[in-house]
């Protein structure tokens, strides 16, 4: 998991994509994960940075992926954040993967 590799470059930051959600929805299947994002530096990948110097602090990756009747599948990768002063999150990326 630490290793470097093209689809995974970020070595022992890599995420360790933890179950988040899942469940039928509309006649689909859909699952989430949630790990640390790319940029974080603390060398801890299961826990999300804390110090104003950790640049991924506060910012996690999801990715999600829903199975359809007939073979759909679908994948989406995004980047959120804390909104500042709410209760919620703000998409900073998102990219469908297939």
């Amino acid at each position: 998991m630490d290793a470097v590799s093209d689809l995974r470059p970020w070595g022992t930051n890599n995420p360790r994509w933890q179950l988040f959600a899942f469940g039928e929805f509309n006649r689909s299947y859909v699952v989430a994960w949630v790990g640390d994002d790319a940029a974080e530096n603390d060398g801890d990948p299961l826990r999300d940075g804390s110090s104003g110097l950790n640049p991924g602090a506060g910012i996690v990756a999801v990715r999600s992926e829903a199975f359809g009747v007939g073979g759909g599948h679908k994948v989406v990768e995004s980047t959120v954040r804390r909104a500042d002063g709410v209760a919620g999150i703000s998409r900073l990326s998102w990219a469908q993967i297939r």
